[in-house]
């Protein structure tokens, strides 16, 4: 069964290498490349001790306490990549301080600076299993915690983005939703079985191959994902110079927009949205709309939040809509097919168009066309 470990060690490491020459990189994907490349050390170092080869015990000390990386890992990847300014804090290490405090002492505990406490019964076994155990209760809990913040993620898109496509993370989600459950199982099993995680046994085996199987769509599905939010200098609007606010719990607390100015700026939208048509750009944010407009990031989020009770991407998709159901009723469009009129009309997914479309007018995109004909 040794093949697992080397199957682990190099595909973690051939990702990592990818991961780490991709042209364009966020914060969080060098986290995951940091994450990737330790875990082909935690899988080349469980395949040395399975073929009984000697090698210093600080690596093999140091390699075991990996897992208790696991969590901390997924859940820092996750933050930075919603996170609008995605730089890494100094105070995100802490996070590392459980695996460096249980390597640390485990270290002088092995080579005798700490001496063993015969009186407690405290041996190297019952450290190490005090280390499993906390390793099978934090993980989950990280895992849980980075579901919860891809949940919120959603929402934060509807407010900033007209498109989901490539930017909405379900892959994420459903990763570490089913990794959270798989954690949640080993926690369980773990009250039947001492070692239910180093165990040379069927069960252990499973568990690495899954392990395995994580590791390869973390990495596949991690290369593929683009960059979200591009940290880049506040725009500041020339009319009122305020800098765009996002992530706020109350956003518009604080705002000086005035109730005559939002007035006014309602109706530039709205006469630059039937004139212009912005929403055909399928890529459109509310980053190039403050631009066009010359409005500030946060005072048109208030508007269309406040004034027209909407957030950003249903007041944009409603416009597609009706552009679709324009052009399905125009005679010069009849000889194209439905999802072109879609992609026209600046939906950029067959998904996104029949979900937005059904929520919207209440009927399918077919049911809306067959009752049009009818």
């Amino acid at each position: 069964m040794e093949i697992i470990f080397i199957i682990g060690a190099t595909l973690s490491f051939f990702l990592a290498f990818l991961v780490f020459i991709k042209k364009s990189k966020t914060t969080g994907d060098y986290i995951l490349g940091s994450y990737l490349a330790v875990m082909g050390l935690y899988f080349t170092i469980l395949y040395l001790e399975s073929i009984n080869i000697k090698y210093p015990e600080v690596v093999s000390i140091m390699g075991f306490n990996i897992p208790l990386l696991m969590g901390p890992f997924m859940f820092l990847y996750v933050l930075l990549m919603v996170k609008t300014n995605n730089k890494f804090k100094a105070v995100y290490w802490l996070h590392g301080l459980p695996y460096l405090l249980f390597s640390t002492y485990s270290i002088l505990f092995y080579y005798g600076v700490i001496e063993k406490d015969y009186n407690l019964y405290l041996t190297y076994e019952k450290i190490n299993i005090f280390r499993i155990s906390f390793y099978l209760v934090i993980t989950p809990v990280y895992f849980i915690w980075a579901f919860f913040i891809l949940k919120k993620h959603k929402k934060k898109l509807e407010n900033n983005f007209s498109y989901t496509k490539d930017i909405d993370l379900i892959w994420l989600k459903v990763l570490v939703g089913s990794s959270g459950v798989v954690q949640g199982i080993i926690l369980i099993l773990h009250f039947f079985d001492k070692y239910p995680i180093l165990a040379i046994s069927p069960l252990g085996y499973l568990i690495y191959l899954a392990l395995t199987f994580y590791i390869f769509f973390l990495g596949y599905f991690g290369l593929k994902q683009q960059i979200i939010y591009i940290s880049a200098t506040p725009y500041k609007s020339k009319t009122d110079g305020a800098s765009p606010v996002i992530e706020k719990k109350e956003p518009y607390q604080h705002s000086v927009l005035k109730q005559t100015e939002a007035e006014v700026y309602l109706e530039n939208l709205l006469d630059y949205f039937e004139k212009e048509k912005p929403y055909l750009n399928g890529q459109l944010k509310l980053t190039d709309l403050s631009k066009y407009l010359n409005i500030s990031v946060h005072h048109l989020s208030q508007i269309i939040n406040e004034q027209l009770g909407k957030n950003f991407f249903d007041f944009v998709n409603e416009y597609r809509v009706q552009e679709v159901k324009t052009r399905l009723s125009d005679p010069e469009h009849k000889h194209y097919t439905l999802l072109s009129i879609a992609y026209d009309s600046g939906f950029n997914s067959k998904s996104s168009f029949n979900s937005t479309f059904k929520k919207i007018t209440g009927f399918t995109p077919s049911q809306y066309l067959k009752q049009q004909t009818i």
